[in-house]
């Protein structure tokens, strides 16, 4: 998968630990929400604001947050401080916004787009996932969803081989 190329190129011996040793380097701990957790549950919520609603609504997006994240603190038996729980609350209201809002420009452009959310990919060459499919009458677009702006690459770091993660 493009993501363990990442790793590899990241850094070999995390590769190795990870892939090969099948090491898990996560932290355990239900005081914590975990960074790739935070961005499952962003994807979560563009995904079912969008399955659900046509425009912006800042209210019923917040919802969705509340009741993703109580979701996954509850499933997950959390046990994280108010102070904690409203600083995930922000992060994920924020980034999946942007996210949310992207998608609805899409949509202003082309209102019979439509959006294939966490498409799998598994043959005997490629394995991963891809986090939208956005389908038009102008052809077909893959999104990739980040959660900080550290983690999308520069030109010249694509051009150089550092990422490969468009």
């Amino acid at each position: 998968s493009a993501s363990r190329v990442q790793t590899y190129l990241d850094c070999p011996r995390k590769f190795y630990f990870s892939y090969l040793d099948k090491l898990d380097h996560r932290i355990v701990s239900n005081e914590i929400i975990l960074p790739m957790d935070l961005g499952s549950l962003q994807h979560k919520v563009i995904e079912d604001y969008m399955n659900n609603n046509t425009g912006w609504d800042f209210e019923i997006h917040v919802k969705e947050v509340w009741n993703v994240l109580n979701q996954f603190v509850e499933k997950n038996k959390l046990n994280i401080t108010e102070l904690d729980l409203e600083s995930y609350f922000v992060e994920i209201r924020n980034n999946s916004g942007n996210g949310i809002k992207v998608l609805l420009e899409f949509k202003e452009v082309d209102p019979t787009c439509r959006f294939i959310f966490e498409q799998k990919l598994e043959d005997e060459n490629v394995s991963g996932s891809i986090d939208c499919i956005v389908e038009s009458k102008f052809g077909k677009m893959i999104l990739d969803f980040k959660r900080s702006s550290g983690s999308i690459p520069s030109a010249k770091m694509i051009v150089d081989f550092k990422k490969i993660q468009l």
